[in-house]
């Protein structure tokens, strides 16, 4: 059987498109759908239950006890029955053909990531707002390791429980960096990263300005606390020089803000390093 878990916190405005995307799956072997509902106030759960009669074995959890994105997907494992564990988000849309590529894929690999499409649910400037990654291949992190985002990765139930699941302690960075840091850890394991194009997913941005530099923030102090935890792996830090290349690039770029699509650009980007920044100085490890 294969499991799809689905963390929801306060998604009732987009669940909708993702549980009908899912409902039109043509996998014809056993699955289910485990949505794992961390704390929702919206009543992103009565959504789900709409759905019931659509989609074989859906069923909900309470995995409010611990907030965060890692600790809901970590609950929704262990409460699934599948041997392939399928991790997907609440405001994305898989493509059709997205469960079926996945499980082929788990059939002779033991983790596996699918690829993005930014374009879809992301009008205008705002497919621009988000680093383009999972398009055509896998994205290396920080030059050190391939990695599979969270939105869209297939493990099988055995390796994701032997290296101890998704780490519930990145929630202090924003809940970002959970995906690299699992990818990681498997690799380091012996699990070979598989990229599977076929299986697609809609990748919804953060449509907001503010939620821009939020997001971006949270993504950079992540990368700081990924370099401690893997700088004795092999990962090293970016040359000082390239480093303040790119704060001079962002000064140079100020201009664009008059314009609401750069604006996005470059909110995204210079998020990143300051939170680099941030992370630096909480973690005191010099990371920029």
């Amino acid at each position: 059987m294969i499991s799809v878990i689905l963390p929801l916190y306060n998604g009732a405005g987009v669940l909708g498109e993702q549980l009908a995307a899912l409902a039109g799956q043509d996998y014809p072997a056993a699955w289910e759908v485990v949505v794992a509902d961390n704390g929702s106030t919206d009543g992103g759960a009565a959504v789900v239950e709409r759905w019931s009669d659509r989609i074989p074995n859906l069923q909900v959890i309470d995995s409010s006890a611990r907030r965060g994105a890692a600790a809901a997907r970590n609950a929704g494992a262990r409460a699934a029955a599948g041997d392939g564990l399928v991790f997907c988000d609440a405001d994305d849309v898989v493509a059709p053909g997205w469960l079926a590529a996945l499980a082929r894929a788990l059939g002779g690999h033991d983790f596996v990531a699918g690829a993005c499409d930014h374009e879809a649910l992301n009008p205008g400037p705002v497919a621009n707002w988000h680093a383009r990654s999972f398009e055509t291949g896998l994205p290396v992190g920080m030059n050190f390791l391939p990695y599979a985002t969270s939105a869209n990765m297939a493990v099988s139930r055995a390796a994701f429980f032997e290296v101890g699941g998704f780490d519930e302690s990145f929630a202090a960075v924003g809940a970002a960096g959970e995906d690299i840091d699992l990818s990681w850890r498997l690799q380091l394991g012996g699990y070979r990263l598989h990229f599977e194009p076929r299986a697609l997913i809609y990748y919804r941005h953060r449509p907001h300005l503010p939620e821009v530099w939020r997001q971006n923030l949270h993504y950079g102090m992540a990368d700081v606390l990924l370099y401690r935890r893997y700088r004795a792996h092999g990962l090293r830090p970016r040359p000082l020089s390239q480093a303040l290349r790119g704060f001079r690039g962002l000064l140079l770029r100020a201009p664009a803000l008059v314009r609401r699509g750069s604006r996005g650009v470059w909110l995204r980007d210079a998020g990143h390093r300051v939170g680099r920044l941030r992370g630096s100085v909480q973690g005191r490890t010099f990371f920029v």
